[in-house]
């Protein structure tokens, strides 16, 4: 239950970076995108 809580809350974090990237911000996410690019 713990890893699908998990999961779920990397989906979204992604799911923002993806939005964000679109809307044009993708160099200020830069270290956003590095850091979910680590897990």
């Amino acid at each position: 239950m713990r890893m699908s809580m998990i999961c779920a809350v990397v989906n979204v974090g992604v799911i923002v970076i993806v939005v964000r990237v679109r809307v044009g911000s993708a160099h200020a996410d830069a270290p956003s995108v590095a850091a979910a690019t680590a897990w």
